[in-house]
């Protein structure tokens, strides 16, 4: 029998959107996967964007996580994101807690997230070190979602702040018009770009075009939030173990995208010229000295993963016996790279270890 995953929402009396972009994430999710999902609200009371109302709607949230859990919730997700954040640094831990007891006490526990909590986790999922934000909020508020992204460890890099105080007005936005907007963000450098960090502004249409745009990650708080609850259901992904470079070291020159062009074509060499990014090419260059001085091929058992931290170029790299007869041998040094000459001088230097520790190469001459 199929089963039916039942979701709660906690919503402020004036969202219009958290019930409809969470559910069609998930209907799309029920066209490709044996899944079925059904949406079940509770509201708090909320019609301006202020610290006051928010504060007074977040203290109501306790009524609604009672009331869904009598219906016996698989997941509840709290809305808005802006009131958890309002309320102090890192205080979704302690309203996800709170209103988990409340099921648990009504005798149906239910796992509860919060679309603050939501966007925190979602962001450090994705390795996200440094972030520009979009939000519909006054701009007091929204140095409320800056202190606190940033309190969680993820820098802010730029923000830009619609300044719209009606919620009601928030959720009538044009779905595709954050799409543009964010072409307003400065998102030079950054990791991720949060396109919307409100459940209530619509950005579901927007999300892939503004990705398409500027091709790093874009999410949404209500994109976080589906993850997150689908992640407490334990549905979030058909992987099923994330490892970490520090357990499996990958082949050298992973995730990174290298374009060869013919020398004599320097307008080609320009356009392409803003697409560079050094750091990745000198930890690409490293990691591939390796592979070259190790005689590295798709059928050699070889790692190199390397990490900037401050000018500081971090390269661990490790060799398998494809015979099984000695211990997997790592290598691991770190030195400041500031050139390709010096990032190629490291990767040899780690090659030499590889060897010393009883790695065996191909000569590449020879080989």
């Amino acid at each position: 029998m199929q089963r039916t995953y039942r979701i709660g929402q906690i919503v402020p009396s004036s969202n219009t959107t958290m019930e409809t972009e969470i559910p069609a994430m998930l209907r799309a999710r029920e066209q490709i996967l044996p899944e079925r999902f059904s949406f079940h609200a509770s509201r708090m009371r909320m019609q301006k964007v202020t610290k006051e109302e928010l504060a007074a709607m977040d203290r109501d949230s306790d009524r609604c996580a009672l009331e869904l859990s009598d219906g016996k919730m698989d997941v509840m997700g709290y809305a808005c994101l802006v009131a958890i954040m309002s309320m102090g640094l890192g205080y979704h831990r302690a309203s996800e807690k709170r209103l988990h007891e409340v099921t648990v006490a009504n005798g149906k526990p239910a796992p509860v997230v919060s679309s603050a909590g939501a966007l925190v986790e979602g962001l450090k999922a994705m390795g996200a070190k440094k972030v520009s934000v979009l939000t519909p909020y006054m701009k007091p508020l929204t140095q409320l979602v800056v202190d606190y992204i940033e309190h969680e460890g993820i820098a802010v890099h730029d923000s830009l702040s619609l300044e719209i105080a009606d919620n009601l007005q928030v959720g009538a936005q044009d779905p595709a018009a954050p799409a543009q907007l964010v072409q307003r963000l400065d998102t030079r450098g950054v990791d991720v770009v949060v396109i919307s960090a409100c459940v209530q502004m619509p950005s579901l249409a927007s999300v892939q075009m503004a990705q398409d745009q500027l091709g790093i990650p874009v999410v949404s708080a209500a994109a976080c939030t589906t993850w997150a609850m689908l992640k407490r259901l334990g549905l979030e992904a058909r992987i099923r173990t994330t490892f970490e470079p520090s357990a499996m070291l990958p082949a050298a020159g992973q995730g990174a995208l290298g374009i060869e062009v013919r020398s004599d074509r320097q307008d080609l060499i320009d356009a392409l010229a803003p697409l560079a990014h050094q750091t990745t090419w000198l930890t690409v260059a490293a990691e591939r000295a390796v592979s070259r001085a190790m005689g590295g091929s798709c059928s050699m058992p070889l790692a190199a993963h390397g990490t900037f931290t401050q000018g500081v170029l971090q390269l661990d790299a490790a060799w398998g016996d494809p015979d099984a007869r000695v211990p997997l041998v790592r290598a691991s040094a770190s030195a400041p790279v500031a050139t390709l000459e010096s990032a190629d001088a490291l990767g040899i230097a780690i090659a030499a270890q590889l060897r010393a520790g009883g790695a065996r190469g191909v000569d590449p001459v020879a080989g």
